[in-house]
């Protein structure tokens, strides 16, 4: 491609400006089609050069938006907001993400989840067995049937701000018909901002399947990836955004094999207030199916742990964890 060429000319040449040059236009090119992680590739080595840094910085926060980097996004747009040689253009689209980023970014609440610790007394855990907190691993081990419920949740309360959630999974085992989904979800159990894996198929084949939902829509899919077996390791890492002012929602999914990007506009805000943070597979299987992983970390921001309901047995399950 002409951006590789670019690339490669930039090692050959002999000149530091010169080279500089090649890779901001090689960035350029990548970032023309789509290619966010070849574009920040090169704006890395580009940005330290002072003429070129407003260039590389208005890429570079445009890619990380997109992949749902919103703390690496807002790093850029406050450099972007100093760096010298910018355009009006790029000092507007730095307030611009400054304006949309900072609440979701500088709040104080935020829902930052390890499990190299025990569990907090605010986890639900609806179905113990699905859920193993695994030490050695640092992680929670996951065992989940196909059921409509759910067999974890935490209490949140949200404001009504920007809101995100992203997480990273080990994925496996997927047999057909089985999911693993993370989820806010209102006071009816109804999910309105969230993400997850499936397994579906037919004649014959298997497929990996991303799928995530806003505000009450309903779950659309993704690009899906054929798979040989029920037994397919895999790491996703999922981004879910939503921005109530602008009523606009953005998933960003990471599955090894490429990021896989959509946006859902026009989207009505549910009621601010105590929502729930949600693990399960969210599907209704006749035939038992199964899926295993291991849930790595989870970060709600925009959103605070809310305090469980006095003698919740199953919230003092969790401390046991």
């Amino acid at each position: 491609s002409a951006a590789a060429s670019m690339r490669e000319a930039a090692g050959l040449a002999a000149d530091g400006r010169a080279q500089l040059d090649l890779l901001d236009r090689a960035a350029e090119l990548r970032a023309e089609v789509g290619d966010d992680a070849a574009e920040l590739a090169a704006d890395r080595r580009v940005r330290d050069e002072p003429a070129l840094a407003a260039r590389a910085l208005t890429r570079s926060a445009r890619a990380l938006v997109r992949l749902g980097r919103y703390d690496d996004a807002h790093r850029d747009a406050a450099a972007l907001a100093g760096a010298p040689g910018r355009t009006p253009e790029q000092e507007a689209l730095s307030r611009a993400l400054l304006a949309e980023l900072t609440p979701l970014i500088a709040t104080a609440a935020r829902v930052d989840l390890r499990f190299d610790a025990p569990l907090s007394p605010a986890w639900r855990l609806l179905r113990p067995g699905a859920v193993r907190r695994d030490p050695t691993r640092q992680a929670l081990a996951l065992q989940i049937a196909a059921a409509a419920d759910p067999v974890a949740e935490l209490p949140i309360e949200w404001d009504g701000g920007p809101v995100s959630l992203e997480y990273e999974l080990d994925i496996d085992r997927l047999e057909y018909g089985s999911c693993i989904r993370l989820a806010l979800v209102d006071a009816t159990g109804a999910p309105w901002l969230g993400a997850g894996t499936c397994s579906m198929g037919g004649g014959g084949r298997l497929m990996h399947i991303g799928r995530w939902t806003v505000g009450g829509s309903g779950w659309a899919d993704l690009t899906p990836r054929l798979v040989a077996s029920a037994v397919h390791p895999r790491r996703v890492v999922v981004r879910v955004a939503y921005f109530p002012e602008r009523e606009v929602a953005e998933c960003a999914y990471d599955d090894g094999e490429g990021v896989l990007r959509q946006t859902i506009t026009g989207v009505a805000p549910p009621r601010p207030g105590r929502h729930r943070l949600t693990i399960g597979a969210g599907v209704y299987n006749l035939a038992p199916s199964l899926a295993t992983g291991d849930l790595r970390r989870v970060v709600v921001r925009g959103a605070r742990v809310a305090a469980p309901a006095p003698g919740d047995v199953a919230g003092m399950r969790a401390a046991w964890l």
